[in-house]
């Protein structure tokens, strides 16, 4: 028995490690190091040192130059590590998501800006080209449209048509691409805000020049397309605050210094300050309608056609600086948007696509806000030819280079990579698409899912007779009981050495083994017995994990004290039990109502209303008797209160 207890109380050490391992988390930060040094004025100091010796009148003398570090330099930052919990995680996922809606009602603001009617008119002032093709616009006069734009906005209005499409062009080096005065505490920025108003926005309209910001020479150009009757989209990539805690996945116009944190571990991190100039990104989408597969991307900073993988920024780059949310916001007049990330990223299943929350709730969030801010309906054209755009750049997508790009990648998988409850279904050479340094490479078609017989029961399905399971993993217990099963099982394994059941240490229920969805088939719901009894378990109860376990013979009745009454009635009838609940340790079963014969339901459910009528006039009955005996009792005090004042006061 000493032993037993040392091994529980080893096993409830770990389970306590694992608690702390999952609500914290270690990363390194940069941090500056104290502000003494840094503030100490740029000189040298020069000390002199006279030494006498007891043996000798002679003096020795010697100089130590200590150089100081200038006021006006910039410190050196170093790496430390801080201790991230669960609360500080989570409270930074709700800041990425409040910050996320707030740049997309932004983009769907300005994108509404591109509709203004009185913009319109500006710009139809500054005597636009006469399309040929029109109504039926073709990339002839989308040509036309860009050589006279270039005559307004850039200093190279000179080029060429045949120069116009460039998808090489070096585009990456975006608006968060900016040095940062740690002194000032302001990011440098070159050029002037984006319009922070329709105003402002109308008066760039009236003056177009080089010197705008590529923003908004984006919302004018797509005021532009609309006006002469192109389906031009604006394509607004957002950038808010990453959820990494590092000061290397911040853009360098957010990057701030770091407060010491040698003297406390749990120092909050500072919140870096949203700018629109490096939070939100804007081009120009054109799609035509004699064209079934084909949409161009203008570029406002370069003035060309690109393609879609020319604004994806470098894979050194910052997580903030990664296409990982991209919406292409329609024409209409309710500025309908769709998410359009995978199409405008190349490495989303290996790199970008990782950088979204993990946690299934939190996706499920982002899908949300899709959805609400999407057309209803069946989908356009339009959508059909993005999901198409999309599915081709998900093709293309090249192989990781690294195995950390493996993990989790939403296209290949390597086999060591996988978790305990996940196989690759078939393996071997011929089934695998590649090799990665010796190492097969899978599609992630071909992992699977496997669970264990009574897991699959849940979801309505049971093991085929006679399958070979495809993996066996040490069972957990999830219960006391279990636990205790699984001690007796290895301490009776110890004493019987050389037994087959036991013999290398390990009882026969510490393996649980799994299966694939292609080794079950749905389960049969269980049969009458023979004396047109229910069936029942062991503990009295019937078992309706899934909806395909209910059967045809039975009904099922949830109405309170339906058991009583089916008792009174000599009715045949059984708990039914719809799960577990594990609390403290223990799994406690769910029980949900009763199950009955189909021919008894009706005769149940009637004595079932006439019982629940008798128990509530019964409660009125009770309820009213004890209203009386309460209002007697404060007429009786009262009297007395009366005689006893009328007679002493």
């Amino acid at each position: 028995m000493d032993s037993l207890k040392r091994k529980r109380s080893n096993n409830d050490d770990d389970s306590d490690e694992e608690d702390d391992t999952d609500d914290e988390v270690w990363e390194e930060i940069e941090v500056a190091p104290p502000p003494s040094l840094a503030a100490l004025p740029p000189t040298t100091t020069t000390t002199t040192t006279t030494t006498s010796s007891t043996s000798t009148s002679t003096s020795q003398h010697f100089e130590v130059e200590i150089p100081f570090q200038p006021q006006n330099q910039q410190s050196q930052s170093t790496l430390t590590r801080i201790r991230i919990t669960k609360e500080m995680r989570e409270l930074r996922i709700v800041g990425v998501q409040v910050h996320l809606l707030a740049l997309v009602v932004a983009a769907k603001l300005r994108n509404n800006w591109a509709n203004d009617v009185e913009l319109r008119t500006i710009l139809l002032s500054l005597n636009p080209p006469k399309l040929k093709n029109a109504p039926n616009l073709t990339r002839l006069d989308l040509d036309a449209l860009i050589q006279w734009w270039l005559h307004r906005v850039s200093n190279d209005a000179a080029i060429k048509t045949d120069q116009i499409s460039d998808p090489k062009a070096d585009i990456i080096n975006n608006d968060m691409d900016v040095d940062v005065d740690v002194d000032a505490g302001e990011p440098a920025v070159t050029q002037e805000d984006p319009p922070s108003s329709l105003q402002n926005l109308l008066d760039a309209a009236g003056n177009l020049s080089p010197s705008l910001p590529d923003n908004t020479k984006a919302i004018l150009f797509t005021a532009l397309c609309r006006l002469l009757g192109f389906n031009a989209r604006l394509i607004a990539s957002l950038h808010p605050q990453p959820i990494s805690f590092a000061q290397t996945a911040l853009a360098p116009c957010y990057r701030t210094s770091v407060p010491s944190l040698s003297d406390s571990n749990d120092a909050p991190m500072p919140s870096p300050t949203p700018r629109e100039t490096n939070a939100i990104r804007l081009w120009t989408q054109i799609q035509f309608a004699s064209s079934s597969t084909e949409s161009l991307n203008f570029c406002s900073r370069t003035n060309r056609i690109v393609s879609d993988d020319s604004f994806e920024p470098p894979l050194t780059a910052p997580d903030q600086q990664q296409l990982v949310y991209v919406i292409s916001i329609n024409p209409d007049a309710d500025s309908t948007f769709r998410d359009v990330s995978e199409r405008f990223s190349t490495r989303w299943a290996g790199r970008v696509g990782k950088l979204r929350p993990k946690k299934t709730e939190d996706q499920e969030w982002w899908r949300t806000v899709v959805w609400l801010g999407s057309r209803s309906g069946e989908k356009t054209s339009d959508e059909v030819i993005e999901e198409k755009a999309i599915k081709k750049v998900k093709e293309k997508e090249s192989m990781p280079t690294r195995f950390d790009g493996f993990k989790g990648n939403a296209i290949y998988a390597l086999e060591r990579h996988l978790t305990q409850s996940e196989v690759i279904h078939p393996l071997g050479s011929t089934h695998s698409i590649g090799t990665f340094k010796n190492e097969l490479v899978y599609p992630r078609s071909s992992v699977h899912t496997v669970l264990s017989a009574i897991n699959w029961r849940k979801q309505g399905l049971t093991v085929k007779p006679n399958e070979t399971p495809l993996k066996r993993v040490k069972s957990r217990g999830t219960s006391i009981a279990k636990k205790r099963e699984k001690e007796l099982d290895r301490l009776n394994a110890e004493r019987m050495e050389g037994d087959e059941v036991g013999g290398g240490g390990g009882g026969v229920s510490e393996w649980t083994d799994l299966y694939g969805e292609w080794q079950t088939e749905p389960v049969v719901p269980e049969e009458l017995l023979e004396n047109g009894k229910i069936p029942r378990n062991r503990f009295g109860n019937f078992e309706v994990l899934h909806r395909n376990m209910m059967p045809s013979w039975g009904a099922r009745v949830k109405l309170p004290g339906a058991a009583a009454v089916a008792r009174k009635l000599g009715i045949d009838y059984a708990p039914v039990m719809t799960g577990f609940e594990h609390h403290k340790g223990r799994a406690t079963p769910v029980l949900s109502g009763i199950i009955v014969l189909k021919e008894n339901k009706e005769i149940l459910l009637e004595a079932c209303t006439e019982d629940m009528q008798h128990s509530k006039e019964k409660a009125d009955k009770v309820k009213s008797k004890r209203a009386v005996s309460n209002w007697r009792k404060l007429v009786e005090k009262a009297i007395v209160m009366r005689d006893l004042n009328e007679r002493y006061l």
